[in-house]
């Protein structure tokens, strides 16, 4: 919603350029990727760290990077 509100989307679409589907594509894929980026720090709290730190998973940092890649 902020992206529409702020026009940081008609921007986005006017710099990519490209016929619709394939800027609808990148522009999904580059949301998405921001969103994983900005939500990793709480994902892995919540996913691992306090799993680990009461004892309820024995996984490691690694493998459960390859789980959510």
């Amino acid at each position: 919603m902020g992206l529409l509100a702020s026009g940081l989307s008609r921007h986005l679409s006017d710099f990519l350029a490209l016929p619709t589907v394939a800027g609808a594509l990148i522009y999904f894929l580059g949301l998405t990727a921001a969103y994983a980026l900005i939500t990793a720090p709480m994902d892995y709290y919540t996913g691992l760290a306090l799993h680990r730190r009461y004892g309820l998973s024995r996984q490691t940092t690694a493998s459960w990077l390859g789980d959510h890649l």
